[in-house]
């Protein structure tokens, strides 16, 4: 990284104001060029109106300017801009190194709420004031939850932290003594579905439709391991979760709790088992494949099946996952215990359970959904 040369500036006066002429390295069509710019400092007092070097006050404020440009650590890089380092730096960063779902929500976080408001600004001019007045602004302006916000606010402080790993800027992160401001404490409802609601769903879905449907309500799995699921993951008595696919991208589970195995129970057992010799008993391949064998998209589903087959019947869609609440609330409701329900699910909160402890209840896992089979019963209506 180019180093800042070492200077004192010009200090003079220009329409009532004492102004720091400097120059500095910046970033211009990509190039790296040295310019000769200006800044404003403070307006000119009456009584200093005839002098011909500027107060000690002024040279204070030039001085306090240009230390960061005098820095060691202080080159061009710092003068970028905040869109440009997260398109060119922060956005790949995480294309990379996180989950296609995680990416897709920076992504998205960034476009919506951020580039606008705070994009031009350079990363070093970028100050604690400058993040409590957008995140008030963000706040004022849009009507979203507390949790929102601390995502909007963690996803700054991660920028600038990656700023300061890659050495753009060597100041402390500007986002740490940022407030969250005051806002509804939850965003939308969440729902979940009742046994009830799951049968009549089932009862009125075409296939491929309802097997997916079926695997989302009795097992738990997430949209995207179900998309990911192949027959060998299949064992007959459990589903092996082994990766997640998130528009069209193959990645690893989500934690490494998430990748782990799910009770399969006698219904769904046959669900799969109809569907399978439906799909022409495979032995590879995708569980829930295209023509051309790739996996089918959830959402694709959801708009030609699921939806105006939802419409016609008079009931309501409440979202992939309202299955997996659903899973978990019905097994409360039977009694389970939520440490076995974690395990079911998957889950990985380490304040609540450690990893090691929830190994050892297999079984659990097994006889919390052996309840929910005898529930079940026959499910003659399900498995028809």
């Amino acid at each position: 990284m180019p180093r800042q040369r070492k200077q004192s500036g010009y200090v003079y006066q220009r329409a009532g104001w004492w102004v720091l002429r400097y120059r500095e390295d910046v970033f211009e069509g990509g190039q790296i060029v040295r310019k000769q710019l200006a800044r404003q400092l403070e307006p000119v007092a009456p009584e200093h109106r005839r002098l011909k070097r500027p107060p000690h006050s002024v040279e204070k404020l030039a001085e306090d300017f240009l230390r960061p440009l005098n820095s060691q650590s202080t080159g061009a890089d710092s003068t970028r801009t905040l869109a440009s380092f997260v398109d060119t730096h922060y956005l790949p960063y995480v294309k990379e190194q996180k989950r296609p779902s995680t990416y897709n929500g920076y992504r998205n976080v960034w476009a919506f709420h951020l580039k606008q408001r705070c994009g031009h600004t350079r990363l070093r001019d970028f100050k604690v004031f400058d993040g409590e007045q957008l995140m008030q602004t963000i706040a004022r302006q849009s009507d979203l939850a507390k949790e929102t916000l601390k995502q909007i606010k963690s996803l700054l402080s991660g920028i600038f932290k990656q700023a300061r790993r890659l050495g753009f800027i060597d100041t402390a992160n500007p986002m740490r003594d940022v407030s969250i401001p005051n806002a509804r404490k939850h965003g939308r409802e969440t729902a979940a579905y009742t046994f009830e609601e799951e049968l009549k769903i089932l009862a009125v879905l075409p296939e491929p439709t309802r097997t997916m449907v079926a695997v989302a309500a009795f097992s738990g799995l997430r949209r995207g391991e179900i998309q990911g699921l192949e027959w060998p993951h299949y064992q007959g008595d459990e589903l092996q979760v082994m990766q997640s696919i998130c528009n069209g991208i193959t990645a690893a589970p989500k934690s490494e709790a998430s990748r782990a195995s799910v009770p399969v129970i006698a219904p769904l057992r046959k669900i799969l088992d109809q569907h399978r010799a439906l799909s022409g008993n495979p032995q590879a391949g995708y569980i829930f494949a295209s023509r051309n064998q790739k996996p089918l998209s959830l959402n694709n589903m959801l708009n030609r099946q699921i939806l105006p087959a939802l419409k016609a019947a008079n009931v309501q869609w409440k979202g992939w996952h309202a299955f997996r609440r659903g899973l978990a609330t019905n097994l409360h409701a039977l009694g389970v215990d939520d440490l076995t329900i974690q395990r079911i699910l998957r889950h990985s909160n380490v304040a609540i359970t450690q990893k090691c402890y929830i190994k050892t209840l297999p079984e659990q896992s097994i006889a919390g959904m052996r309840r929910l089979e005898v529930a079940l019963g026959e499910a003659s209506t399900l498995i028809q």
